[in-house]
């Protein structure tokens, strides 16, 4: 329940710096998001330690996310942070659980 309630009081923070600072380089932006995804999913499975399989659709899916966030600093910057955001977060659901 925690983890619900912070996830959503802190849902989309990280493009807010996007939006205020100039972020030239999207890739570089992906490139530093994915570390960071990367490096708390490492935390996590350390803390959890499951031990489960690598479930390959999974990392598919990750990839595909990973490519549509190369998009999002264009389309904030095309869009705005209201009309990018909607239209990013829809195709992801969209694309996520078609």
């Amino acid at each position: 329940l925690i983890g619900a309630v912070v996830g959503a009081l802190a849902f989309g923070v990280m493009y807010v710096p996007c939006k205020r600072y100039p972020a030239h380089d999207t890739f570089r932006f992906q490139w530093d998001m994915g570390a960071g995804i990367l490096a708390a999913g490492f935390v996590v499975n350390i803390v959890v330690d499951t031990g489960g399989p690598i479930l390959w659709e999974g990392l598919m899916g990750g990839c595909l996310w990973a490519m549509s966030n190369a998009l999002v600093l264009p389309t904030v910057r095309l869009l705005g942070l209201g009309l990018g955001f909607t239209l990013y977060h829809a195709f992801n659901l969209i694309v996520g659980y078609a």
